[in-house]
């Protein structure tokens, strides 16, 4: 039930975005890509770019949420032991 309720919520809605993984409204993100595009071809033409350094940072990544940041990983306590034993060394 809850989610046939979700799936017609809009795109900006809060639950859409977090089920997404967006931080931001569609127009935010594209608005951060354009800004990253626009940074990376100014950029180009200098000459850290032609050394490979200092490649600007992007804006858009920061909208999105990443996986590693908002899950556990659950193991079971056989996989534990394993594992326990690999760092003790037995």
């Amino acid at each position: 039930m809850l989610g046939i309720l979700a799936a017609g919520l809009g795109d900006n809605s809060r639950i859409k975005k977090r089920i997404n993984g967006v931080r931001g409204s569609v127009a935010d993100v594209l608005l951060a890509q354009i800004l990253d595009g626009v940074r990376f071809l100014c950029w180009a033409q200098t000459e850290d770019a032609r050394k490979g350094r200092n490649r600007p940072q992007s804006v858009a990544s920061d909208f999105f949420v990443s996986e590693d940041k908002n899950k556990t990983k659950k193991m079971t306590i056989e996989e534990f032991e394993e594992i326990r034993k690999k760092v003790t060394g037995g």
